[in-house]
């Protein structure tokens, strides 16, 4: 008791010579100096029980039958141009197409394979709202609170067009009442071995925002969601409060001064990524490890999936283990 351990010795191999062996793979040890002798001193062996987890990925709980829900938020506040005007990101003119509209176009493009019902709610956020003539910060722009859904891309862009006959731009810039939409949605979505669904929200914006602490509150609460939120930057404004909330440095805090159990958010500068396959990596690039992150968190496979989680302990196979000691056998000596 108290003293240091001693060195009985070692021994090497490979994953490939442990799978041969199973269920128990059994090595003798040895020490350097044994190298080379006809008969080496024994000194114990070693009993090695190897398990390999299957690490699941995102593609496989798609395959499997896990739902995408698609939703998507764009910004109708006055810091984007009079839509009238050439140069404001809203302007819609004969054979011209807005960088939103790009943006809907192109990443929409890439996200909604992933929703299979091809069916999206579409808000938008600070602009005024002619039948109620107050300024809203998530809005259908269908102008229906009870059927917000569009279908397909071009649902999507037509919702767009035609908001402008509904909105007037305005402000001030609220993240935080669609961030907790779509929470309420996760919320309200089972992730477990009987049904599986994942949600996705698109916001679309000019870059500054007013209220970043209620919205970090919102993101921190819904880091436990199944829920990603990518964030598309417009234009050439200032992103620096977006990279803040993408949280790949420093995972965000509330101001009660919880943590993001995951960080949930991409953002993405529309501008600065120049070919749709960029673009698309870079839309993304954090999603699956999101939606893993929170699947490990449920302890939850693939639907699908061929595994016992009984037989590895109730934890999900995410990682490939390292070998566990079934026994050692010292030699007396």
């Amino acid at each position: 008791k108290g003293s240091s351990p001693d060195y009985v010795g070692h021994f090497e191999t490979t994953v490939a010579d442990l799978e041969s062996k199973q269920p128990i793979a059994e090595f003798h040890l040895r020490k350097d100096k044994d190298k080379g002798k006809k008969r080496p001193k024994k000194r114990g062996k070693i009993g090695v029980q190897m398990i390999l987890y299957k690490e699941h990925s995102f593609l496989d709980y798609i395959k499997g039958g896990c739902e995408v829900n698609l939703s998507i938020a764009i910004d109708f506040t006055a810091s984007n141009g009079d839509p009238r005007n050439p140069r404001s990101l809203h302007y819609i003119g004969p054979g011209h197409a807005n960088e939103y509209q790009k943006a809907i176009a192109t990443i929409g493009n890439i996200l909604t394979p992933y929703d299979t019902d091809n069916k999206y709610p579409v808000y938008g956020f600070g602009g005024r709202v002619k039948r109620t003539g107050q300024v809203e910060h998530c809005f259908p722009l269908t102008m229906n609170d009870y059927d917000p859904e569009v279908s397909g891309v071009g649902g999507v862009l037509q919702a767009y067009r035609s908001a402008f006959n509904h909105v007037l731009l305005s402000g001030p810039t609220y993240f935080s009442e669609v961030v907790a939409t779509a929470a309420a949605k996760a919320s309200a979505t089972e992730f477990s071995s009987r049904g599986q669904a994942y949600h996705i929200l698109l916001i679309l914006t000019d870059g500054r925002f007013d209220d970043e602490r209620q919205t970090v509150d919102q993101i921190v609460a819904a880091s436990k969601l199944p829920l990603s939120i990518i964030i598309v930057g417009v234009g050439n404004a200032d992103f620096s409060a977006m990279h803040r909330l993408d949280g790949d440095e420093v995972r965000l805090k509330s101001s009660t001064g919880e943590t993001a159990f995951r960080d949930i958010v991409q953002f993405v500068p529309f501008r600065e990524v120049k070919t749709p396959e960029l673009l698309a990596k870079e839309t993304l690039a954090e999603v699956p490890h999101q939606f893993k992150s929170y699947a490990k968190l449920k302890n939850t496979p693939p639907l699908d999936a061929k595994f016992d989680l009984n037989a590895s302990e109730g934890k999900l196979p995410i990682l490939v283990h390292t070998p566990s000691i079934h026994a050692i056998q010292r030699s007396s000596s």
